[in-house]
């Protein structure tokens, strides 16, 4: 009885169904998507709301923060039209031809030499 029951139906029965599945599909798309506009909006109010409330006196002076750098490296590095790839494998060579470790070696710029 089941399996005569799907081959049975008729195009217009098929037709239902599946318009009945794509609406069921979009109806969920379309409720998910104002549930995440939802959140957002709630998380950038506390977000706002976290700001405001640390937000530092406007008295005080403003320090420049130090650069943040990668734990073991020694600063930045001027290159003067020298591209970047070109400047980190000067870097690699160097460190290993000294036998140093790369962390360990200040570069202060690379200049390409006429």
């Amino acid at each position: 009885m089941g399996l005569n029951v799907l081959l049975d139906t008729t195009v217009a029965e098929s037709t239902k169904i599946s318009g009945m599945g794509i609406v069921i599909v979009f109806a969920v798309l379309i409720l998910l998507y104002f549930v995440v506009k939802l959140l957002s909006k709630s998380k950038a109010q506390s977000n706002e709301a976290a700001v405001s409330a640390s937000a530092a006196p406007a008295s005080a002076p403003a320090v420049p923060a130090e650069p943040k750098y990668a734990p073991g490296s020694c600063g930045e590095v001027a290159t003067f039209s020298v591209p970047d790839r070109t400047a980190a494998m000067i870097m690699a060579l160097t460190a290993e031809e000294l036998n140093v470790p790369l962390n360990e070696i200040r570069f202060i710029s690379i200049k390409e030499a006429e």
